[in-house]
C-alpha cells in the first residue's frame, strides 16, 4: 500500500549504536567520538550545499509579473497559413473581471477574431491570466472545427516574455455578435514570487533525496515557508494537511491496522497456502498475488511482514522432510516474488500507495472532467499490476528455475493447515472487522453510482467514507485509541507538506514556467514524452520516496501537460505509477528490505535482478498502459 519510512543504512547503524538503559551513562569510546564527528560534519557540508543551491534559485525563477501594460501576440493557422494578430493586457494590484472584447481581422482573410479578456489581472500569487479566442467567417459565423494547436501566443513586456496556450476549448458569450460562440480558452498563473517557491522546491527535495534530517521536517517547512514569505495564508497552507485524500488515507491505515490487529491478513494467507497447487510455478503465482491483493489495502510493509516469513516457514518444512536436495532457487524465487508483488500491488488502488491520491488530487483541481473516482483508478491501475506481476513472475522463475517435487509442497502444506486450525474460528471482532472492511469497500466502489441514482442527495466522497469506517472501527472498541500511534503520521504528513508544495508551485507560476520552457519535446510523440516522464520518475524514486517524487514531479507534470496540449491525466498518471516501479536498490522499498533481511541475496543480486524490471516496468507503463487508457477512452490524445 503506501511506502512507509525507512531506516537508511546509516541510520539503522545510529540506531544500534544508541545505548539502552543504564548503558546510556557510559562514556563514548574516541572511535565512537570520531565517528559520531564525520557524520555531523557530512551533514553539515550536505545541508550547507543544499542550502547554498536554495538560495541561488531565487534568481534563477521567473521574474514576477508587475502592474503595468503587457502585449499578447496571437498566431492562428487556418488553412495552412499563419495568421498574426495582438492586444493588450492591463496588470494590476487588484482584478477587474469586467470583460473587454476586440474585433481583430486577420489579414486579407474572410475570418475574424474575437478575443474576449478582463479589463485588468490582478499582480499577485493565486492569480491567473486568462481570456478567450475565437474565430469567426465572413459572414460572424462561429467556426466550430478549429483544433487548439492551430492556437499559440507569446506575451511581451517589461522582464516577461512568455509562452502561452490554449488548455481547453469551449463556448463563450461574444458582446459583440451578441450570441455564444467557440473559442480557445488560454490560460497562465501569473509568475509573482516565483524564484522563492523554486528555492523551497530545491531546498525540500534536497531534505527528502539526501534525508540529513528526517522528512517531516521537510513537510513541515513547506507551510512555514511559503506562509512566511506571504506566498499563501496560514488557512491555505495548511489546510492540504487534513485534505479529503489525507482523510481518505487516514482512513485506510486505521482500517489496515485493523486487519493486522485481529490477524485477518494472517487468516486470508494461511487460508490461501493451504488450498494452493502443488505446482512450484503455480505456488509461486498464488503467494505473489496475495502479497499483491493485501498491498492494495494495507501498508506494502505489512504485507511484506505477513507473506515472507509464511514462505520462509514454507520453504523450512520442505527442508524439514529431506526430500529435496537444492531448493536455494525456490527460496529466492518465493521471498524475492512476494517482496516485488507488495511493492506492485499498491499501484491498483487510490489508496494503495500515496502516490496515487496526490495525482488524483491535483488533477481534480482542473475540474470534474478530470477526476477519478475510487472505482475508476482500478481502470488504470489494475491492468499494469496484472501484467507486471505476470512479468515479474515470469523473470524470477527464468532467472530461479525453482524445482521442487510436488510430494514435498503438499507435505508442507499440512503445517499451515494446522496452523489455521489453530488460529480457531472467527471471533466478534474479527467479523465486526471483516463486515466494517467490506461495507467500506463497497462504498468506495458505488460512491459515484450512488450520487448518480440518488440525483446528488446521497454524496459520500471517499474520504467522508473513510471517516465513517474510523468512527465504526472506534465505536465498536474494535481498536482503541492507543492505536493510532501504530499508523504512519510520517507518510501522512510528507503527503500534507506535499500538497501544500504543489500547490505553491502552482499559486507563483513554477508550473506553468517550467511548461512553457518545453519546447524539445513539443510536437513529439505522446508515448515518447510519457517514455520521458516516466524515466524522470523511475530517477527521482530511485534516491527519494515515492511519496516525495510524487509531490515533487505531479504539480510540474500537469502544467507541461496542458501546454504540449496532452491530456494532464496521463502525465499525472504515469508519474503516480512509475514513481512506484522501485525493484533494483535494497533500500528502495521496505518490501525489498524485507525480502534483503533473510540473507538469501546480495545487494548486488537485487540490483541486477530489479534494474531489469525496473526498465521493463516504465517500458510498460509508457507503451502497454498508456495505449490500454488511450484505446478505452480514460486518456485523450
Amino acid at each position: 500500500m503506501t511506502e512507509e519510512e525507512q531506516l537508511t543504512p546509516e541510520q539503522t547503524t545510529e540506531e544500534k549504536e544508541k545505548p539502552k538503559g543504564d548503558e546510556s551513562k557510559k562514556t563514548l569510546t574516541p572511535e565512537q567520538k570520531q565517528a559520531r564527528k564525520k557524520k555531523i560534519i557530512r551533514k553539515s557540508i550536505i545541508a550547507t550545499v543544499i542550502l547554498g543551491i536554495a538560495i541561488g534559485a531565487i534568481f534563477l525563477g521567473p521574474a514576477n509579473m508587475d502592474p503595468g501594460q503587457y502585449q499578447v501576440e496571437l498566431t492562428i493557422t487556418l488553412d495552412e497559413t499563419d495568421y498574426f494578430t495582438s492586444f493588450n493586457i492591463t496588470m494590476a494590484g487588484s482584478a477587474n473581471t469586467a470583460s473587454v472584447e476586440y474585433y481583430k481581422t486577420l489579414g486579407t482573410s474572410n475570418y475574424s477574431a474575437i478575443i474576449i479578456a478582463n479589463q485588468a489581472y490582478k499582480s499577485s500569487t493565486h492569480s491567473k491570466v486568462e481570456f478567450n479566442v475565437g474565430i469567426v467567417d465572413g459572414a460572424n459565423n462561429s467556426i466550430i472545427d478549429i483544433q487548439l494547436n492551430q492556437y499559440s501566443g507569446n506575451i511581451n513586456g517589461k522582464n516577461m516574455d512568455r509562452k502561452i496556450r490554449p488548455i481547453d476549448d469551449k463556448t463563450s458569450y461574444s458582446v459583440i455578435l451578441g450570441e455564444d460562440i467557440s473559442v480557445a480558452y488560454f490560460s497562465m498563473m501569473i509568475p509573482f514570487k516565483s524564484g522563492l517557491a523554486l528555492s523551497l522546491l530545491v531546498l525540500v527535495a534536497g531534505l527528502w533525496i539526501t534525508e540529513i534530517v528526517p522528512t517531516i521536517v521537510g513537510a513541515f517547512l513547506v507551510p512555514i515557508v511559503v506562509v512566511i514569505s506571504g506566498i499563501s495564508t496560514t488557512s491555505e497552507a495548511l489546510q492540504p494537511f487534513f485534505d479529503p485524500v489525507i482523510a481518505l488515507f487516514f482512513g485506510g491505515f486505521i482500517i489496515a491496522e485493523a486487519l493486522k490487529r485481529h490477524n485477518i491478513d494472517r487468516r486470508l494467507a494461511l487460508g490461501i497456502v493451504s488450498k494452493a497447487s502443488i505446482r512450484p510455478s503455480v505456488l509461486l503465482l498464488m503467494l505473489m498475488a496475495v502479497s499483491a491483493f493485501l498491498s492494495m489495502w494495507m501498508s506494502n510493509t505489512a504485507s511484506a511482514a505477513v507473506m515472507v516469513p509464511l514462505a520462509i516457514a514454507l520453504v523450512s518444512q520442505i527442508e524439514k522432510g529431506g526430500k529435496e536436495k537444492d531448493i536455494g532457487g525456490f527460496r529466492k524465487a518465493l521471498v524475492l516474488g512476494i517482496g516485488y508483488a507488495a511493492t506492485t500491488g499498491g499501484i491498483a488502488s487510490i489508496i494503495g500507495t500515496p502516490a496515487n491520491p496526490i495525482a488524483v488530487e491535483g488533477l481534480a483541481d482542473l475540474g470534474p472532467n478530470f477526476e477519478i473516482s475510487f472505482l475508476k483508478w482500478f481502470a488504470y491501475g489494475l491492468p499494469f499490476v496484472f501484467i507486471m506481476l505476470f512479468v515479474v513472475w515470469g523473470y524470477l522463475l527464468a532467472v530461479f528455475r525453482p524445482k521442487v517435487s510436488k510430494e514435498s509442497l503438499a507435505d508442507a502444506k499440512i503445517v499451515f493447515k494446522e496452523d489455521l486450525k489453530k488460529m480457531g474460528k472467527m471471533k466478534t471482532k474479527e467479523w465486526i472487522t471483516v463486515v466494517i472492511f467490506l461495507i467500506t469497500i463497497a462504498l468506495w466502489l458505488l460512491a459515484k453510482p450512488l450520487k448518480d441514482w440518488t440525483g446528488g442527495a446521497l454524496a459520500l466522497s471517499s474520504g467522508i467514507v473513510a471517516l465513517i469506517a474510523v468512527v465504526s472501527i472506534f465505536a465498536t472498541n474494535t481498536l482503541k485509541p492507543k492505536d493510532v500511534k501504530n499508523i504512519n503520521w510520517n507518510a501522512l504528513f510528507l503527503f500534507g507538506g506535499g500538497l501544500t508544495l504543489g500547490e505553491a508551485l502552482e499559486a507563483t507560476g513554477i508550473g506553468d514556467w517550467i511548461a512553457s520552457n518545453m519546447g524539445i519535446i513539443e510536437g513529439k510523440h505522446f508515448i515518447l514524452i510519457a517514455l520521458i516522464v516516466g524515466g524522470i520518475s523511475l530517477l527521482v524514486t530511485a534516491v527519494a520516496s515515492n511519496t516525495a517524487s510524487a509531490a515533487m514531479l505531479i504539480p510540474l507534470v500537469i502544467p507541461i501537460a496542458l501546454s504540449l496540449q496532452i491530456d494532464p491525466r496521463l502525465l499525472a498518471l504515469v508519474v503516480a505509477i512509475g514513481s512506484s516501479i522501485d525493484y533494483a536498490l535494497v533500500f528502495g522499498t521496505p518490501p525489498t528490505m524485507i525480502s534483503y533481511s533473510t540473507g538469501y541475496f546480495s545487494v548486488r543480486e537485487i540490483f541486477r535482478i530489479g534494474s531489469i524490471l525496473d526498465i521493463v516496468g516504465i517500458l510498460l507503463l509508457s507503451t502497454v498502459s498508456v495505449l490500454l487508457w488511450v484505446g478505452f477512452g480514460l486518456v485523450t490524445v
